[in-house]
């Protein structure tokens, strides 16, 4: 991490959740960060706060810019405020993200634009406007796309009842994720690709949603935390490292004593698993064959690409 210290992040949604816990972790290694979100005052007092605590070597300063990602406006003037006040984006994390607990076949078109406007083209756009900057000054920069598990395999359960367009969405930012890397390596720009794909984590993002008020007592999830840590692993890697894989997977099960989390990694692979025990034998052995298949799905969708393109 230490040739990030000084540079440039921009972090959409960094007001709250996971965009907050990754706006402070690149903090803390040493990252200027421009933390987009339209809650604005939230991200002052959090400037305020980390200023009345002083100064500490090695830290880097927070820039709230308050951003409505629906509006295209808004995005361009705000790459246009870090161009000119802090030299330009070397690191971008399209976190912002929204969801509406509704059917499709029962919702409106309000909330398909808006989902479509913040989840989808908005990480185009940010996308877009952060790769520019960074082949304009040829430096190194790397794109991360917050994406989900729901945009590889949509588990069965109550969850997949109302998400609307959000696993519509994130099938999206997968497959831009992959296009993206494979436009990087055509134009052999220094700026790599990351895709990090978590399963439920606590975060406010089911505030709004009466039916889902006590989700995450019910069920173990991820902290905003361990994605940040994904994103700090990631810019860690040598420049060579082209691509890398994150899934925070979690299958849920109703009746349970507890979770296990399993870690598989290699050179090129991070994977973390957190699993439910079930209560009876006979249920855990279906629950793991279904978990496997999911499993096995992904690998198979990752096996088929290519995993390195030498240096960029």
């Amino acid at each position: 991490m230490n040739r990030w210290r000084g540079k440039t992040a921009v972090v959409t949604g960094a007001a709250s959740g996971i965009g907050l816990a990754i706006t402070e972790r690149l903090i803390e290694e040493g990252m200027n960060v421009a933390a987009f979100d339209i809650q604005y005052q939230r991200l002052r007092d959090r400037e305020i706060e980390m200023r009345s605590r002083g100064e500490s070597e090695g830290r880097g300063k927070l820039f709230p810019v308050k951003c409505d990602l629906t509006n295209e406006r808004d995005i361009l003037a705000g790459f246009e405020w870090v161009a000119g006040n802090l030299g330009g984006v070397d690191v971008v994390v399209n976190n912002a993200g929204i969801t509406h607990y509704s059917k499709v076949i029962e919702s409106d078109t309000d909330v398909f634009r808006r989902m479509l406007d913040v989840n989808v083209l908005a990480v185009a756009i940010c996308t877009r406007e952060s790769v520019s900057s960074m082949r304009a000054r040829n430096v190194e920069g790397h794109v991360f796309n917050i994406n989900s598990i729901l945009g590889h395999e949509i588990p069965e359960g109550v969850l997949h009842r109302g998400w609307n367009l959000y696993p519509s969405c994130k099938h999206a930012t997968v497959a831009m994720s992959s296009i993206v890397r494979r436009e990087l390596i055509d134009v052999k720009a220094k700026v790599r690709m990351t895709s990090v794909s978590p399963g439920l984590v606590k975060t406010e993002i089911t505030s709004g949603t009466p039916e889902l008020s006590n989700l995450f007592e019910r069920i173990p999830t991820l902290e905003p935390a361990d994605v940040a840590d994904a994103v700090a692993y990631a810019l860690g890697t040598r420049p060579e490292v082209q691509r890398i894989f994150f899934f925070h997977f979690i299958r849920f099960r109703r009746n349970k004593r507890g979770a296990d989390a399993i870690l598989i990694s290699n050179s090129t692979f991070f994977f973390l698993f957190a699993l439910y025990r079930g209560k009876r034998k006979k249920k855990l052995r279906t629950e793991k064959n279904r978990r496997k298949e999911v499993v096995y799905r992904i690998l198979a969708s990752i096996f088929s690409e290519e995993l390195f393109h030498g240096s960029v």
